[in-house]
């Protein structure tokens, strides 16, 4: 999937206003010492979402389909899903740990 970031946080505003507030408010913590600890509450707090079908599927007039090649897929519907792309790409997050 490919978008730009703040089409994709306003489609999740608008389908999932919660979620999107949220990560919003845990926003002012990142790059400072409270990140890690915003983060890991953030994430214990919040409840499993499919983004396809809670997200996309309420703005399909914002979708489009283009077939291509040679491009891998990582599913991210966990943490621990999160982590193993990272560790596969050589980065390693603080929050990750």
């Amino acid at each position: 999937m490919v978008g730009r970031a703040q089409t994709l946080l306003r489609m999740i505003q608008r389908a999932v206003t919660v979620l999107y507030n949220k990560f919003a408010a845990v926003s002012s913590a990142l790059n400072t010492t409270r990140e890690e600890s915003s983060v890991r509450a953030l994430y214990s707090d919040v409840t499993s979402t499919n983004f396809s079908h809670d997200v996309l599927t309420k703005s399909p007039e914002k979708l489009a389909v283009l077939a291509v090649s040679e491009v891998g897929w990582s599913d991210w519907g966990s943490p621990q899903r999160v982590r193993s792309t990272l560790a596969r790409m050589g980065i390693r997050a603080g929050w990750a740990a």
